[in-house]
Order: C-alpha cells, then sequence, then structure tokens
C-alpha cells in the first residue's frame, strides 16, 4: 500500500516538472524568433497550438504509461504469489477501518476541490502569458519592448506556484493514505490474532468442529 502511493506520488511530481519544462523550453524558443514571419504563417500556428496542448500533457502521460505497465506487472507478479497462499477470514474489525477511510477519503475530496478553487487565478493568469507570448496581436509589443522574458517567467512562476500547491495536496494525501495503510495493517493482523486458535482447542475453529461431532454410526451386517 505504502510503495504504490508513494510510487504514485513520486511520479505526479516527475510529471509536473517534466510539464513545467517542457513548456519553459517551447515559450523559450517562441520569443527567440527573429521577426513576424512564423507567427504570420497558419501552418506554423497549427503546430504551436498542438504543441501547446500536448506540451502540457503529452510528457506527463508518455511516463505515467511506462510506470504503470511496469507498476502493473510487478502487482500481478505478486498477486499470483499471494493468492495461492491466501485464506478468507472473518473479520471482526474491518467495518471500523473501512469507515476511516471514508471520511478520509471525504476529507482529502474536499482538500482537492478546496486546491483547485485556489488555483483558479493562477491558472488562468498562466493561461493568459501563454497567449500573449504566442498570439500575433501582441508579437510586434513583445519585441519591440523587450518583454517575452519578463511575461515568460511570470508564466513561469504561475505553474510553478501551482505545482507546489498541487504537490502540498498530493503529500497530504500520502501522509493520509500511509496511515490507512498502517490501520489497515493493524486491522488485518487482529483479524488473525482473532481466528488463531486458542490454547487447548487443538486447532482451528474449522478443525475443532468437525472433531467434536459425534462420529456416524457404524453398519452392521445383514
Amino acid at each position: 500500500m505504502f510503495c504504490a502511493e508513494l510510487s504514485q506520488y513520486l511520479r505526479a511530481q516527475l510529471s509536473r516538472e517534466i510539464t513545467l519544462t517542457a513548456q519553459d523550453r517551447l515559450y523559450r524558443a517562441v520569443d527567440g524568433f527573429v521577426g513576424l514571419r512564423r507567427l504570420e504563417d497558419p501552418a506554423f500556428l497549427d503546430r504551436l497550438r498542438l504543441a501547446q496542448q500536448s506540451g502540457g500533457t503529452s510528457p506527463g502521460q508518455v511516463l505515467d504509461a511506462v510506470l504503470t505497465a511496469a507498476g502493473s506487472l510487478l502487482t500481478v507478479t505478486g498477486f499470483l504469489r499471494l493468492a495461492a497462499r491466501h485464506q478468507p477470514t472473518d473479520d471482526p474489525a474491518g467495518g471500523r477501518g473501512r469507515t476511516a477511510g471514508d471520511a478520509a477519503e471525504l476529507w482529502l475530496s474536499r482538500l482537492r476541490a478546496q486546491t483547485a478553487w485556489d488555483l483558479g487565478p493562477l491558472e488562468r493568469r498562466e493561461f493568459f502569458y501563454s497567449t500573449l507570448l504566442s498570439r500575433m496581436e501582441a508579437a510586434k509589443e513583445i519585441r519591440l519592448f523587450n518583454t517575452g522574458t519578463f511575461l515568460r517567467g511570470r508564466m513561469v512562476a504561475d505553474r510553478r506556484a501551482v505545482n507546489e500547491a498541487r504537490s502540498a495536496v498530493d503529500r497530504k494525501e500520502l501522509r493520509v493514505q500511509t496511515a490507512l495503510g498502517v490501520l489497515a495493517a493493524l486491522v488485518s493482523g487482529g483479524g488473525l490474532l482473532w481466528q488463531w486458535p486458542r490454547p487447548g482447542t487443538g486447532g482451528s475453529p474449522s478443525a475443532t468442529s468437525r472433531s467434536s461431532s459425534p462420529p456416524p454410526p457404524a453398519c452392521k451386517a445383514p
């Protein structure tokens, strides 16, 4: 459980850093164009829009696909090893663990929603700066007053602030999920102890019940 949550947290962190680097390099290249000829070319603008849309998600998606494939392979391998040794147990404390998990998930959902609401202005401002850097209407003024570096710096700063806020949420989620994993382990351990045969019973409860039942009557020869 902990390894899965930690892997998800590290994957999100790496995806955000890759996306930030890709966007920064893209707008750095656009700001470095000499003249306005490329920004007046419809074919180039189409490629630029495609790079803007895919540059924010494609690197993370590629990384996520690779890590998911590797994680799925490990999960299937571990499941096949544990499936043969798994024995269902009657866990009387399982409901308590589920109740705590539901409460934690509700709190995390509210935290994610509040974070998304708070990050709205930063994301809109980042979109505004990125639009200015790639629009033909603003290209003349940007090159005339040499404000491309300033606008790109503001855009990157807003994106870093968004990433830091989302990272803080991910760290809280990691701590909560880790605590829930520890609680689930304790509950499972309590369930195993509950099913453990008591001294003097001579085996498992099912075996004891079978051994205590009277033997069937012997068949008599006619």
